[in-house]
């Protein structure tokens, strides 16, 4: 995963030429800015710990953050991954249901 950022920082952005996203090495049209996303949702964390401790962020385009997303949806319904989920896209999903079922298990 990426690097972390400091407390306070709330940069949202960030050019592909900086930090390319991190799903597709090919993007059509081109990408030219990426969002910057915690890869353990924000929400979660809050909702589990009362704050964010995990500011591990990722340099996605916005097509992969709305997938990750829409699988992750898709998971917590259905008990299994869509289709279209595949590869880097599928890591980074399971990555942030499996450090929310880690959270969940420590606060028990």
């Amino acid at each position: 995963m990426s690097e972390t950022h400091p407390p306070g920082v709330t940069v949202r952005s960030v050019s592909q030429d900086v930090r390319p996203c991190e799903l597709h090495a090919v993007h059509t049209p081109v990408t030219v800015v990426n969002e910057l996303h915690h890869a353990f949702p924000q929400e979660w964390q809050k909702d589990i710990w009362g704050e964010v401790r995990d500011k591990t962020l990722v340099s996605i385009c916005s097509t992969g953050h709305n997938t990750i997303h829409a699988a992750i949806r898709y998971y917590e319904k259905h008990f299994e991954w869509p289709s279209y989920c595949v590869g880097k896209t599928r890591d980074l999903a399971v990555y942030a249901v499996d450090a929310r079922m880690k959270a969940m298990r420590e606060t028990m």
